[in-house]
């Protein structure tokens, strides 16, 4: 029996796993939900770190600085640099073991809904590095990690791309009340992941032959 991966994308707090839940029970059970099993990046305490990390560096964009003040800039940014890579760094080698027990299952023939696809890491990742949190040196560097590894990985057959507008990110946020997302639903907090469209992100899956 053919099976089919599903991938469920959008930003934080945009209904993921909600979704993806949901397709399981009204498929019953035709389609798993998959969430993420293996989340090193919550599990050592990275996302707090990287948010207050990038954040502080923000706070410091575009301000004039004196003689004393320009060490403590660089000190901002290199740790916003270091979280930037270290976080997607991790993301990536976190989904790359989801995606070893999700490739079981597909090739048992089960249907899968996945919450967020690895292949929307080079999404994320891109806009680090627009934003400065992650070098150019180092987002090239993931590129090739990324190419080098993913050769004849599972891809998608149907992506569905979850939008809603940043006002009603944050309320869900401040919602679900996890700690390490506080940051982002700060009032001064102008770091949001425009994910794009469904096809921006079909961009970036390549087939395998």
């Amino acid at each position: 029996m053919k099976s089919y991966l599903i991938s469920i994308a959008g930003n934080i707090a945009a209904g993921k796993s909600t979704l993806t839940k949901a397709l399981e029970q009204r498929t019953g059970g035709k389609i798993v939900s998959f969430l993420e099993r293996v989340d090193y990046v919550k599990k050592n305490g990275y996302l707090q770190k990287y948010y207050e990390a990038v954040s502080a560096y923000d706070r410091l964009k575009g301000t004039k600085l004196s003689g004393r003040d320009r060490s403590g800039f660089l000190e901002v940014k290199e740790a916003a640099e270091y979280w930037g890579y270290k976080i997607q760094e991790t993301y990536f080698l976190s989904r790359l073991l989801d995606l070893g027990v999700l490739s079981e299952l597909l090739r048992e023939g089960q249907s899968v809904a996945q919450d967020r696809s690895i292949y929307e890491d080079q999404i994320f990742t891109k806009n680090s590095n627009n934003y400065e949190y992650i070098t150019d040196e180092d987002y090239r560097k993931y590129l090739d990690l990324f190419k080098l590894v993913m050769k004849n990985k599972p891809t998608p057959d149907l992506i569905i791309y979850l939008e809603s507008d940043v006002a009603a990110l944050k309320s869900r946020i401040v919602g679900r009340s996890r700690g390490e997302e506080s940051e982002l639903a700060s009032s001064g907090n102008t770091y949001w992941v425009e994910v794009g469209t469904g096809s921006s992100i079909e961009g970036k899956v390549q087939k395998s032959p």
